[in-house]
């Protein structure tokens, strides 16, 4: 146990990664909100003619697919998010190097 919480404490995320993790957990949390209430909405509208106890579990079950395609696009914005990170990491990698590279030519000159 103690070795687990150890390796926990030093994975410390950059500020890019704490933002990253921030924006998808609100996206997660709206995007499943405004799916949930569309699926519930739709088939609210749909279920009209029904006795009401099929219409309360068809309602949940838009509540639920919709709660679950919301989450689903969330989660398709964060990985598109973590792809630009890491690229624009990439790139900051490789133009620190090419800086320091110039750096070091200047000095043997």
């Amino acid at each position: 146990m103690s070795t687990s919480s150890a390796s926990r404490q030093q994975q410390r995320l950059t500020l890019e990664e704490k933002i990253w993790w921030d924006r998808r957990r609100n996206d997660i949390e709206q995007c499943t909100g405004i799916g949930g209430a569309i699926g519930t909405a739709a088939m609210a509208a749909v279920t009209s003619p029904f006795p009401r106890h099929i219409q309360a579990t068809i309602v949940v079950g838009g509540l639920l697919v919709g709660g679950g395609t919301g989450y689903l696009y969330a989660d398709s914005k964060a990985l598109n998010r973590i792809k630009d990170l890491s690229a624009s990491s990439s790139l900051r990698k490789q133009y620190q190097q090419i800086e320091v590279e110039k750096k070091a030519s200047k000095v043997t000159k």
